[in-house]
């Protein structure tokens, strides 16, 4: 007997560490891709100005990452299984970042493409393969709680990659040099990206520089899918022996998640998943632009942005820990959207100067809370709200994504910074009203399943005190 129990709990030993293993490395790596990615990202606005080829590079790659949600996704995730559809997608951007190196449309916008079909697929492999790990096999804990925890410990480690990336990037642009300008009348709001007289920076920084800085971010993700592929167990929802039919099924699936859209549900959360990444393309490429490198110069992108990603980091493990607490994710996520518009009324308000630089820091941290909260309670409503369905709920969390960074990357450069300020406010408040709006319905489904399962109670100790009192009675 006592063996028995020493198997289990071994067997419940190795399970146990299996996850934390497997939950590690999926955090290593998206923390080392990222940390290059989001670092790449905030400068494509200031440094490849070029006809806005960085900008366009990253609505490109934004727009595959949409057709790959409709159409490579699903049958890719079946095909190569969560580990290899990671791996892709982590060469997909390797090659993104060291395209830079050449910023020409001619090789970037191919290469972007390439690399946003793979990410989106990447993203989906990550968030399956976490609400996977989060299943409670032994009932001994609330599954819904668990994934919350975990996706809380994922978006924890990789709020951190904006830290590291941009302090990459502020060591390596700390002595570039800065145009001497006395008027700032242009920044901030009233910043015109195709007619401001803001000179570019990018001619202040040497080629040698810029191969060291790209240099160094193709490194570090050359490490992260070396770890990936030595460590990270494999993962699918086909069994391995399951091959026959599989590019059918695979069809069959994608197809199913075009129909999945029409779903009151997925209607209802677009507008919170778009706010989320329209509100991050808004800060990578038009804040990091308009108010940082207009206000003090590209240098100091990497050391703004290192505090947006210190205060998400921080919030990001609050957050973990708050959604254990019953209604907290309406409190928080609430709170969330109701700072981002506190920031945007500021920005449209308020005349950025050298002299008040701290006000750069603040707001960046702010916009930090606001989205380190927002994308692990929105990944655990997804799988809260869509259990048998999570890769096509997935394909399509990470479609709409991609799309309010590819709507914010488009007319960037082509609109007065007030007027992208004032679009970011609607996509705020609708993402509020809809998200209200899902509360609710959770809310009401949740005391329906309550009240039903409370009749069943009574009507079995009805009858089995009918059968009883049968006995009684013979």
């Amino acid at each position: 007997m006592s063996s028995d129990n020493e198997e289990k709990g071994g067997k419940s030993n190795k399970k146990g560490g299996g996850k934390k293993r497997n939950l590690s490395m999926i955090c290593l790596a998206f923390l080392c891709i990222y940390t290059s990615f989001n670092a790449v990202n905030n400068l494509q606005s200031s440094i490849n100005t070029d006809k806005n080829v960085g900008l366009y590079s990253l609505t490109i790659l934004s727009a595959g990452s949409i057709l790959s949600c409709f159409v490579f996704t699903i049958p890719l995730i079946y095909i190569l299984g969560y580990k290899w559809t990671i791996v892709a997608g982590q060469i997909g951007i390797l090659i993104y970042i060291a395209a830079n190196m050449y910023p020409k449309a001619v090789l970037l916008y191919p290469v972007a493409a390439i690399s946003g079909i793979l990410r989106a697929t990447m993203w989906t492999s990550q968030s399956a393969y976490i609400t996977v790990l989060g299943a409670d096999e032994n009932g001994n804990d609330d599954s819904d709680v668990q994934v919350n925890k975990y996706f809380g410990i994922f978006y924890s480690i990789f709020q951190t990659a904006q830290i590291w990336g941009n302090l990459i990037v502020y060591v390596i642009l700390r002595n570039v040099r800065k145009e001497a300008k006395s008027d700032f009348s242009q920044c901030g709001a009233n910043f015109v990206p195709s007619t401001s007289e803001t000179k570019n920076d990018e001619s202040t920084i040497s080629p040698v520089t810029t191969y060291i800085l790209y240099s160094v971010f193709v490194g570090i993700i050359l490490i992260s899918i070396v770890f990936v592929i030595i460590f990270l167990d494999q993962k699918r929802k086909v069994k391995d022996d399951d091959s026959k039919g599989l590019i059918r099924q695979s069809i069959h699936y994608s197809l199913s998640t075009m129909k999945q859209f029409k779903k009151l549900d997925h209607l209802l959360l677009a507008p919170v998943v778009f706010w989320i990444n329209s509100w991050e393309a808004f800060i990578f490429g038009i804040y990091t632009k308009s108010f940082i490198t207009c206000t003090i110069g590209i240098q100091y992108i990497g050391l703004v942005m290192a505090s947006y990603g210190l205060t998400a980091c921080i919030v990001s493990i609050t957050a973990g820990y708050a959604a254990k607490i019953k209604h907290s994710r309406p409190v928080c996520l609430l709170s969330a959207i109701s700072s981002s518009i506190v920031i945007l009324v500021v920005m449209l308000l308020w005349k950025p100067i050298p002299s008040q630089t701290y006000v750069l820091y603040i707001l960046a941290c702010i916009a930090g809370f606001s989205a380190a909260i927002a994308k692990p309670l929105v990944s655990a409503l997804y799988s809260d709200i869509f259990v048998d369905t999570k890769e096509m709920a997935f394909s399509i969390f990470s479609m709409i994504q991609n799309l309010g960074y590819i709507v914010v990357y488009f007319y960037s450069s082509a609109l007065i910074v007030r007027v992208s300020i004032i679009l970011q406010i609607i996509y705020t408040g609708m993402a509020m009203i809809c998200y209200i709006i899902i509360e609710i319905r959770q809310y009401r489904k949740s005391n329906d399943e309550d009240d039903d399962e409370s009749q069943t109670k009574v009507l079995h100790h009805l009858a089995f005190d009918d059968h009883n009192e049968y006995f009684t009675v013979f």
